[in-house]
């Protein structure tokens, strides 16, 4: 117990080192550092040690130039638990740090609108730190979580069923079995001739239902 208490105030007290709405706020200044359509990724976000800001790592690949590593330093006026830890004071990018005419017109024609709202290249907490897939894989894997739960339900029937089955040596045909049987091969037929015309493609998914329903009997 001692070790878990230990455990938890230590990643308390990292997680409170770094402000969220402070590094949204960084995050967001992005953008307006690249020309228009340039891609921009996260690589990591380190709180200041004094807790009064942060340094953001990121890459930026512009139209027509390779991607290039970037670095931004944003101060604000206080830490996590002043009312002023939202007030930029300032920003350093590799180029330099920006002057008070600079911060002041990035402010008022930036943060203070709607656009820099939906702007942050990495809205989720941490997601700089996930692997990029592509998107058929990513999709796939979609289908795939959203699947569990139907996968569950019918896991649960099918052991039902497998109990049934073995106790009394038959087939309950109210527990519908050929019904199950010849939808999933309807569903697979469907997806199989999707490019045939929709006679062609009713009557092979009819075939493979009651192929699909024979063979399971």
């Amino acid at each position: 117990m001692v070790l878990i208490c230990a455990a938890l105030a230590a990643l308390g007290g990292c997680a409170a080192n770094l402000d969220a709405d402070q590094a949204r706020l960084c995050r967001t200044i992005l953008p307006v550092l690249h020309p228009a359509g340039a891609f921009i990724r996260v690589l990591r976000q380190l709180p200041a040690t004094d807790g009064l800001g942060l340094r953001v790592d990121y890459t930026a690949q512009e139209p027509g130039r390779p991607t290039r590593n970037h670095f931004a330093e944003c101060r604000f006026g206080g830490g996590p638990q002043s009312p002023d830890r939202r007030a930029l004071v300032s920003l350093t990018t590799e180029r330099g740090p920006f002057g008070e005419a600079g911060l002041l017109f990035l402010k008022r024609f930036w943060l203070e609108t709607s656009e820099a709202g939906v702007s942050d290249p990495s809205p989720v907490p941490g997601a700089e730190n996930v692997g990029e897939v592509s998107r058929e894989v990513a999709y796939g894997l979609q289908q795939a979580v959203n699947a569990l739960p139907l996968a569950a339900i019918y896991g649960l029937l099918a052991a039902a069923y497998s109990l049934v089955y073995g106790l009394v040596g038959r087939i309950n045909l109210a527990f519908g079995e050929f019904a199950a049987a010849g939808g999933y091969g309807a569903f697979f037929g469907m997806v199989l001739v999707a490019g045939l015309s929709p006679a062609a493609s009713i009557a092979l998914a009819a075939l493979l239902a009651t192929f699909t329903a024979t063979l399971h009997g």
